[in-house]
């Protein structure tokens, strides 16, 4: 079984699936679940054989938060449940991305970790102390910003208050004040 909770997931899975499982204007709402179940058919021979229907032997069925999508995938019969599993891998097969062989494939998708570079530069101690600058000013600066973001001002800014209190400096956000305390 396959089970994604994400739109961002879901929404990809049904438009592989066929222009009837995903009609260009629906979006899944909130903890969504989208559930393909593979039903294997074993053949006993105490029992009368099984239609061709299911040529692999595997059925799958398509649930989208409980109802039956199985029928409107391209291929699959309108008046079953249930529908070949070859029919299934054949829409998203040419979706699929990852190898099925993994381990004959994993050293070509891995990048290079040559760091030499690096390392030259930062073994110098004019490479440490730029990059020691740089760290220091992006921490300044990301300090300055947050400041500013979180108080509305800049740091050494003030505002005067009206005719009252004309001669004093008050900051432009006022302290909290305490409600329904009796003095």
């Amino acid at each position: 079984a396959l089970i994604s909770g994400h739109d961002n997931t879901i929404i990809p899975l049904m438009a592989s699936l066929g222009n009837r499982v995903w009609n260009l204007t629906y979006w899944p709402p909130y903890a969504s679940m989208m559930l393909i179940e593979i039903h294997e058919f074993v053949n006993d021979d105490s029992k009368p054989a099984q239609d061709d229907s299911f040529k692999s032997k595997f059925a799958f069925r398509l649930l989208h938060n409980g109802d039956v999508l199985t029928q409107f995938v391209d291929g699959c019969p309108s008046d079953s449940d249930l529908c070949d599993v070859q029919i299934l891998q054949a829409k998203v097969e040419s979706i699929i991305s990852t190898p099925w062989n993994c381990e004959s494939n994993l050293s070509k998708n891995i990048p290079s970790t040559n760091n030499k570079e690096s390392d030259n530069i930062m073994s110098t101690s004019g490479g440490f102390l730029s990059t020691l600058i740089i760290v220091i000013a992006s921490a300044a600066a990301g300090a300055f910003a947050t400041f500013v973001y979180l108080t509305r001002r800049l740091p050494c800014s003030t505002i005067n208050e009206d005719s009252d209190h004309a001669d004093s400096e008050v900051p432009l956000i006022q302290q909290s004040h305490t409600y329904g305390s009796t003095a």
